[in-house]
């Protein structure tokens, strides 16, 4: 079914707003899903790079360990603490708490 979608979206023969408008009025559990898991993974990103703007306009050099800890956390919550820390804390502790993070 989703090939046939694809074939016939990809050839114009189906308006692809007016589908996906359609899917989402009859709530399809996999559109939904989807739309939410992109929608967390955006806020995800947006929290990384709020961090690396906040460190990088402190004067900060983001070392490489701490760099890879900002990409590899997936966790909302720990990228929202390490934000208010980098706006306000010291930052040798957030950068060694940073590096130091290991995902679960």
């Amino acid at each position: 079914m989703r090939r046939v979608f694809c074939i016939l979206v990809e050839q114009r023969r189906l308006d692809h707003d007016a589908v996906l408008r359609a899917l989402l009025a009859k709530r399809v559990p996999a559109l939904i899903a989807a739309l939410e898991a992109r929608k967390e993974a955006q806020r995800v990103e947006g929290l990384r790079r709020a961090v690396r703007v906040v460190l990088e306009s402190r004067g900060i050099a983001i070392p490489e360990a701490a760099a890879g800890g900002i990409a590899a956390c997936t966790d909302p919550a720990t990228l929202d603490g390490w934000l208010h820390r980098a706006v306000s804390d010291a930052i040798e502790p957030l950068l060694r708490d940073i590096s130091a993070f290991r995902p679960r």
